[in-house]
């Protein structure tokens, strides 16, 4: 069974496409993840980035109405391609190829994480590195977060959060009830206060949004807004939580 580093329970919480399908990276049929709930980089608008960078690789540099002409051109003979990339976007993907990392080979992901976080964690924890070296370890485990997370459907586009210098597993999608159980006392109000992520623990009107989650167990294909996500660190054991409502 595939197994997914930052993802606990896919068959729970991910969206998954009834029956077996063709995947769109190894063109098996099997169990898939629903390929609509990802987001696909266009190859077309990547390749003229790319040599946007080539060419001026300083943009500050370039004026507004030279960016904005080299965009004109390099776009003016590409309306088809795009209309017929987006008409080809993937349909499916199957459990095996994105735990392996393989939705980076269709430019596809579902989740962003938190660089600048990881980058903060992975310098304090070993100083001695260089800047490069850094970098590299911060690249490879966002490319291992991006390229291998199950499809699922949150409210709003959010930042996977990152502890102990690496991403966080999410292990459940909450009502009240998740947070009671996993609470030591049993006081899932007081673990959803202080487990809120980043800039959350300041602005979130905890009585308020926790009155409004679900009291009981969220189900997998519930639409109950507002919705939390329970994240562990996989290091130290940590609980985070990340809320967003529609």
């Amino acid at each position: 069974m595939a197994q997914f580093k930052y993802f606990f329970d896919p068959e729970k919480y991910a969206c998954i496409l009834d029956g077996e399908r063709e995947c769109d990276i190894c063109h098996q049929r099997k169990k898939c993840f629903d390929g609509k709930a990802y987001h696909v980089r266009s190859r077309i608008l990547k390749d003229i980035f790319e040599e946007r960078k080539r060419r001026f690789p300083d943009p500050k540099k370039m004026k507004t109405k030279e960016l904005i002409e080299f965009y004109r051109v390099r776009l003016a003979g590409k309306k088809e391609e795009i209309v017929r990339e987006q008409r080809e976007k993937p349909k499916a993907f199957c459990f095996e190829c994105v735990a392996k990392g393989r939705l980076f080979e269709v430019g596809a992901s579902v989740v962003e994480g938190d660089v600048q976080a990881l980058r903060k964690q992975i310098q304090r924890q070993n100083p001695s590195l260089s800047t490069t070296e850094n970098e590299n370890k911060v690249q490879e485990r966002t490319k291992q977060l991006e390229g291998s997370t199950p499809a699922f459907a949150p409210w709003q586009d959010w930042l996977w959060a990152a502890h102990c210098g690496d991403y966080c597993q999410l292990i459940t999608l909450a009502g009240q009830d998740e947070f009671n159980k996993l609470a030591v006392d049993g006081d899932g109000k007081k673990l959803f206060r202080n487990s809120l992520h980043g800039d959350l623990k300041e602005h979130t009107d905890v009585d308020s949004v926790w009155s409004r989650l679900k009291p009981d167990s969220r189900g997998p294909r519930d639409k109950w807004s507002p919705l939390a996500y329970i994240f562990k660190c996989l290091s130290c054991g940590a609980i985070l939580t990340i809320w967003d409502s529609h």
